[in-house]
């Protein structure tokens, strides 16, 4: 356990004194070297050598995947605006704005614990929520135009309010500070298609609904999507997945976006080329082609094969915890919903409904009841995903531990944060994509509650259980973040 201690230094001119303090960071780090995080050390794609998904099941993911980007269930369709302007159950988006005015902009008469801090770990003063509120236009009395259909010509940022600047709770409560930025919603990634809303009063910022969610994104990143763009667009129906994180999407050769695993964009009838766009000076969508390298995007779907979904994982495990996307790293739900887009299966932003509806519900039980159902049952090893509670994870199967061929754990594959015990008031920090055992504890933090024993305990395995996700017309603020 490696204990991290923040210690900041006070020096002030007074009485000739110089003072000094420590604040003592909740948290700590836990060992990775007990939990083998090469993929080859554990030989899944011999374990399961053969399709997990049939090709007419993944037909049919694909099918759905196309209604959720640029369909019916998309930003482009008008049916799923209404949805979002006039929902039928949910929170209304003027009501969802003001919420966050209220809870992340003003520290009027707040609790110590519901006070926003900048990134210099100073309070906010009232005077910069006023300023973000101001710069908000009526929100009342929106209505559909084709003429606001839009589309991402950068990898974006989603911002619960107008502004790029992050609010923190106080580090010294666990779980709270970098990088739980309270206004970040999620990333979005360049070509994905949008619907404007609206513009702030100064037009810096778009008020915008991707095909998961809605918040605000920097107006010069996005391009207007005319009728004839939008045609273009969808013309092939068939499209591509970026299945290595981080590349070069050279755009006509002069201009490069870094792509990233779940990156999505329309194919054009040459091997490897991509339809891509730009914004021109007028802010409206101009079609391009691009190229990625072979072996960093594949036709969707990709075949759903355990040695294909370590192909991709390869690429993004380790990488860094990033809360709502914040620079461009994943949380749990971003994780799973970009591995997946890969094999044409379109999944929701938020934790709770990545695994809705259920195949097995067995919240309540016990920790040794679960280990035994997870043994017993035929879960689809690398396509079932468990909900344990504002977390989800992989399900990969039981399988020897490399390091020690005479256990047996059953496996999963996530992006945590960490472990925390019963009272939440301490953090046993992961905070990257892992190859994890789902075990009743960790020796090395034997306090910290497991994802076995959070009381909650959903799978939805993608095998057997086989639902279209509908139109996301009951947001809330909570379904908005994670």
């Amino acid at each position: 356990m490696y204990k991290i201690i923040i210690v900041a230094f006070l020096s002030l001119a007074l009485f000739g004194s110089t003072f000094s303090y420590a604040d003592e960071f909740p948290m700590s780090l836990l060992p990775m070297e007990n939990y083998d995080q090469n993929l080859s050390d554990w030989n899944f794609s011999a374990a399961y050598p053969k399709a997990l998904l049939s090709a007419s099941l993944q037909k049919q993911y694909t099918t759905d995947y196309l209604r959720h980007y640029d369909g019916d269930l998309s930003p482009w369709s008008e049916s799923f605006i209404d949805s979002l302007i006039n929902p039928t159950s949910g929170t209304k988006i003027d009501a969802i704005e003001q919420w966050f005015l209220d809870t992340y902009a003003n520290n009027d008469n707040k609790e110590p614990n519901q006070i926003n801090y900048g990134p210099n770990y100073r309070p906010y003063k009232d005077s910069w929520g006023n300023h973000i509120a101001n710069n908000i236009p009526d929100l009342t009395s929106l209505a559909y135009s084709s003429n606001h259909r839009a589309i991402a010509t950068q990898n974006l940022e989603l911002r619960a309010l107008p502004t790029n600047m992050p609010a923190f709770y106080n580090y010294t409560f666990a779980g709270q500070g970098y990088p739980f930025d309270n206004l970040q919603v999620t990333s979005v990634w360049y070509g994905t298609p949008l619907y404007v809303f609206t513009t702030t009063k100064d037009h810096a910022w778009s008020f915008v609904a991707t095909p998961a969610t809605i918040g605000w994104v920097k107006s010069a990143d996005i391009a207007y999507a005319k009728p004839a763009f939008i045609q273009a667009w969808q013309y092939s129906q068939k499209l591509a997945v970026v299945t290595q994180t981080d590349t070069p999407l050279n755009i006509a050769s002069t201009t490069t976006i870094n792509a990233y695993v779940g990156t999505v964009l329309p194919r054009t009838a040459q091997d490897h080329q991509l339809l891509a766009v730009v914004r021109d000076r007028n802010g409206n969508a101009r079609l391009k082609t691009a190229s990625l390298p072979n072996d960093s995007v594949v036709p969707m779907p990709y075949p759903a094969t355990a040695k294909n979904m370590v192909h991709i994982m390869q690429t993004l495990i380790g990488r860094p915890y990033g809360w709502g996307g914040i620079n461009f790293n994943n949380d749990c739900s971003q994780e799973l919903k970009s591995l997946f887009a890969a094999f044409g299966i379109w999944l929701p932003r938020h934790s709770a409904t990545q695994a809705s509806p259920a195949t097995y519900n067995w919240d309540g039980q016990s920790a040794d009841n679960i280990l035994a159902n997870l043994k017993n049952n035929t879960l689809t090893p690398f396509f079932s995903i468990a909900y344990v509670k504002g977390h989800v994870v992989l399900w990969l199967g039981e399988h020897n531990n490399p390091q020690n061929s005479e256990q047996e754990w059953p496996m999963s594959y996530q992006m945590p944060w960490g472990l925390a015990p019963a009272d939440r008031s301490y953090r046993e920090v992961i905070g990257q994509s892992a190859l994890l055992p789902l075990l009743k504890q960790f020796p090395e933090y034997p306090e910290g509650a497991t994802w076995i024993s959070s009381g909650t305990f959903e799978v939805r395995d993608f095998a057997q259980t086989q639902t279209t996700f509908t139109a996301g017309n009951a947001l809330t603020p909570s379904t908005m973040m994670k």
